[in-house]
C-alpha cells in the first residue's frame, strides 16, 4: 500500500511490530487515530480492544468480524 501512497497503521495488542512491513509498529487506539483515518478494517475481534472509539469515530468501518452490531449505528451490509 506504500507503492500507492497510503499512510498505513495497524492496532494488534498482540503484535506490537510487523517487519515484514518495514518495522511498522502497532499505534495506539485513540479516538484521534480513528477519527484522523480514512478507513478501519476490523480483521480481528480482540477482547482488549475499545470497539466503541471504533464505531463512533470511525469515518469508515470495514468490520469483517460484526463485532459492532452490539452498537446502534446506521450499518450499510455488503
Amino acid at each position: 500500500m506504500d507503492t500507492w501512497g497510503a499512510d498505513l497503521a495497524y492496532l494488534d495488542p498482540f503484535v506490537p511490530v510487523v517487519e515484514e512491513l518495514g518495522g511498522v509498529r502497532s499505534v495506539e487506539l485513540t479516538e484521534a487515530v480513528v477519527a484522523e483515518s480514512d478507513a478501519v478494517v476490523v480483521v480481528v475481534a480482540h477482547g482488549r480492544v475499545d470497539y466503541e472509539v471504533v464505531a463512533y469515530q470511525g469515518n469508515l468501518v470495514l468490520d469483517t468480524r460484526n463485532i459492532l452490531c452490539r452498537f446502534p449505528l446506521q450499518i450499510s451490509r455488503l
